[in-house]
């Protein structure tokens, strides 16, 4: 999250903290004013990344994921729509998908039909300030109406934060598990710009 901030540098400690869940490789890139989430500098960031973390460590490369939290969960569904190839899933947590409509942020290459390529896990507040769960449940019927695979947890009590994640821990690990990426789908649909 955190694509506000001033510069990039890690937050508290630059741990997972307490999102600890199975044993794992986590990266933790950071997205601040001038590398918000949903850029194209993003995605070059994360596919470096990647090509690094896979040269250095023995990834199962149909294992890999984005999670975010607030402006990372909405940088996952950015991601999703954009590069989606190299991952399993998409875990969005307290995000937003029609953030990315903004003038600002929509550079006309986002297209919500390349949500139906993978599988999103995403939870909401109910009690958010930013994105409670009576503004985003509309969205993801929609998505689920469109054909995308959604795993909605909805956390009434919970505001814009974490709070909720003791109980969603296990559903969310058994969801990453339960859902490698297939490298060969059966079927593929994409959507691109028109080139002018």
């Amino acid at each position: 999250g955190g694509v506000s901030r001033e510069s990039n540098r890690p937050r508290g400690d630059g741990s997972i903290g307490a999102l600890a869940g199975a044993e794992q490789i986590y990266v933790l890139p950071a997205g601040w004013l001038d590398a918000m989430w949903w850029s194209p500098v993003q995605l070059e960031n994360l596919r470096t990344i990647l090509d690094t973390v896979k040269r250095t460590y023995n990834v199962d490369e149909n294992r890999v994921v984005v999670s975010g939290v607030s402006d990372g969960g909405t940088g996952a569904y950015y991601i999703a729509m954009r590069e989606t190839t190299p991952f399993a899933s998409f875990l969005p947590l307290n995000g937003y998908l029609l953030v990315l409509a903004a003038r600002d942020i929509d550079d006309g290459l986002i297209f919500a039909n390349n949500l139906r390529a993978k599988p999103i896990f995403a939870v909401n507040g109910g009690r958010d300030p930013l994105y409670p769960t009576r503004i985003v449940d509309p969205t993801i019927e929609q998505m689920q109406r469109g054909g995308v695979s959604v795993d909605y947890h909805p956390q009434p009590n919970a505001a814009h934060n974490t709070s909720w994640w003791p109980e969603v821990k296990d559903t969310f690990e058994a969801f990453v598990r339960d859902h490698p990426r297939v490298p060969l789908p059966d079927t593929l649909t994409w959507e691109v710009g028109n080139s002018v």
